[in-house]
């Protein structure tokens, strides 16, 4: 692989985000309702298919101020944020990359491993909590995508091996449905969805079980710092719109915001933690 200069690799790393941002959104709108991602993109008032063009995030801000070209009507501010969300995702993942992993050269093959990871990682936090936080679900294509995602990337240099990426998505998911299941029969009702042991076992593939187990401890952790508060402040805040499962706060958003702090941290954490028992 060519090094990739900084010159080329921002312009790409620009449209990354764009693409991203144009796919999280219909995920979003679509995936809570089982609505095919295939299905042509329609316009929410008039119900018009929106040229190709238009679906192109913030070419439709640029070409018609905010408002949808095929009968004026304005644009969901909702839409409008998680395209602005998705793409400073991105440049985020591209700046944590550069900060933590380039040493100030230009994307190669031996740091290539560590920019895609962060990519995914960072990209999926905002589909996850629209949609975890909103509708109690996560989308299979992030879950099991990452699943995916991870073992590919473990044939690159610089990363953990495929069986260990196998092996950590096994480790990492089964144990959480395990520990899921307990706590179910401990307290008499489900305390975890399959959607975050899929999730969990996405980072597993990517990282290991060992930073997987550490994910899960500081999403633990995280989770726990705000959801008592919450739930003490903001009672209501615990509703989702379907009403399906009120009183219930949603895991993954936690898992996907502790990922990215372990995949740069982690090992150090773990070497930090291991070092204790050294005599």
């Amino acid at each position: 692989m060519q090094n990739i200069s900084f010159s080329i690799l921002i312009p790409v790393v620009i449209f990354l985000g764009i693409c991203a941002a144009a796919f999280f959104n219909r995920l979003i709108r679509r995936m809570p309702f089982d609505i095919s991602l295939r299905i042509k993109e329609t316009c929410p008032h008039c119900k018009k298919p929106v040229l190709i063009l238009f679906q192109i995030p913030f070419l439709g801000i640029l070409f018609t101020r905010f408002r949808y070209a095929c009968c004026g009507s304005k644009m969901s501010k909702k839409s409008l944020l998680v395209d602005f969300s998705t793409l400073l995702t991105v440049i985020l993942a591209f700046v944590l990359w550069y900060v933590f992993y380039s040493e100030g050269m230009p994307l190669s093959l031996e740091t290539l491993f560590p920019f895609l990871v962060l990519l995914w990682l960072m990209t999926s936090l905002v589909p996850i909590f629209v949609i975890d936080f909103r509708y109690h679900l996560l989308p299979d294509s992030i879950s099991i995508g990452g699943i995916v995602v991870g073992i590919i990337l473990s044939f690159l240099p610089g990363g953990i091996t495929p069986w260990q990426s196998i092996l950590g998505a096994i480790l990492a998911g089964g144990g959480l449905y395990l520990f899921a299941k307990l706590i179910a029969k401990i307290i008499g009702s489900e305390a975890m969805g399959f959607g975050d042991v899929k999730l969990l076992a996405g980072y597993g593939a990517m990282m290991g079980a060992a930073l997987a187990a550490e994910i899960l401890i500081l999403a633990s952790v995280i989770g726990v710092c705000i959801v008592f508060p919450t739930r003490l402040i903001f009672a209501k805040a615990f509703k989702t719109e379907n009403e399906t499962s009120p009183g219930e706060f949603p895991f993954g958003p936690f898992l996907a915001i502790s990922a990215p702090i372990i995949f740069i941290y982690g090992s150090k954490i773990l070497g930090l933690y291991l070092g204790m028992f050294e005599v």
